[in-house]
């Protein structure tokens, strides 16, 4: 009977090789307090067992719609999904990530609440972090304040943890870039953020993000990764809507950071030497764009501290900054 009813939210879960996090995923999907979704899972070539898993998932619950396709990326297996759906709102996890028995529900209602197009909780579960926020408050971002805030630290700058009316995706052909295999969420939500009139904003925790993967692209250290965030970044720049002074130093800010995050790639990969031109090309960066990036940035007192620094001492701080990454790794709750 539950195919009968259109649903309210479609869940769209691209897998790839995460045989070992899957199972736990798409149960926490179909075990929703909001019981009117369907949940579609795209299997994108795995070469593990998640397509073994994933077919015996579907067998036991008819809201499961799972589509096979030869691997062609994580954009290409959410606009899939997209393309499939059926919901009035759709809602993206990741295969390794999970949600709490709440996120479908709480989404709704701050989409609901805010008469928004597209609505996020600013704050998520980690594999650190357990602790539920004490107080929540919904209220709104305009366009210009929510791409902002995506481009500078602090929120979570996936397609995860957010909720999207699909007819405005839809009517806007708002897609995935395929031709991304980093920072392809990053252009998605920017992408929507500026053509929406209002962002609905929650504070309650309602998805789990996984950090100890130690396979995933945020997780190991990959120069080819670092270019592709940099490449993303200026792909935003390049079809930004809208264009206040704000979002322009939000993207400068963002295009500074991106290369201390590639300086960092090369120290812990230690691919420094093969890479001369460009380890030197970030610390020209770095150094020669700095303090006008510190005082135009609207960022907190610490990450300004933190910014000075890293115009003063850049490797210094990268080395230290890949150390304490990878102890809060080593660290991290199995789960």
């Amino acid at each position: 009977m539950a195919n009968l009813v259109k649903p309210t939210v479609s869940i769209i879960i691209p897998v790839y090789n995460v045989a070992r996090y899957v199972e736990k995923c798409v149960n926490s999907a179909t075990a929703q307090t909001h019981r009117n979704i369907e949940v579609i899972v795209i299997n994108d070539g795995s070469t593990d067992n998640s397509g073994g898993i994933l077919s015996v998932l579907a067998k036991r619950d008819d809201r499961i719609i799972l589509i096979n396709q030869k691997n062609a990326g994580v954009s290409s297996a959410r606009n899939a999904g997209i393309a499939a759906a059926r919901g009035e709102y759709l809602i993206f996890v990741d295969g390794d990530d999970w949600l709490s028995k709440d996120c479908v529900e709480y989404m709704l209602k701050v989409i609901k609440e805010t008469k928004s197009e597209m609505a996020i909780s600013i704050n998520n579960f980690t594999t650190r972090d357990a602790q539920q926020i004490i107080n929540d408050r919904i209220s709104t971002w305009s366009a210009s304040k929510a791409v902002c805030r995506f481009l500078y630290p602090g929120i979570p700058i996936g397609s995860w943890n957010k909720i999207y009316k699909r007819s405005f995706l839809i009517k806007n052909n708002l897609k995935f870039q395929e031709n991304m295999f980093m920072g392809e969420g990053m252009r998605f939500i920017t992408d929507v953020a500026q053509r929406i009139s209002h962002l609905g904003v929650g504070r309650r925790k309602v998805y789990w993000y996984r950090l100890n993967n130690a396979l995933s692209a945020t997780t190991a250290p990959n120069v080819e990764y670092g270019l592709a965030a940099l490449d993303a970044i200026k792909g935003i720049e390049n079809n930004l809507v809208v264009k206040d002074k704000y979002t322009l130093r939000a993207v400068n800010f963002h295009i500074w950071m991106n290369n201390f995050y590639i300086l960092r790639i090369l120290l812990a990969s230690k691919m420094k030497d093969s890479y001369k031109e460009l380890h030197r090309a970030c610390l020209n960066n770095l150094r020669s764009n700095g303090i006008q990036r510190i005082f135009e940035s609207e960022v907190s007192v610490s990450i300004k501290f933190k910014m000075f620094g890293i115009v003063l001492l850049p490797e210094t701080l990268a080395k230290a900054i890949n150390m304490h990454k990878a102890r809060s790794i080593s660290r991290d709750r199995t789960a």
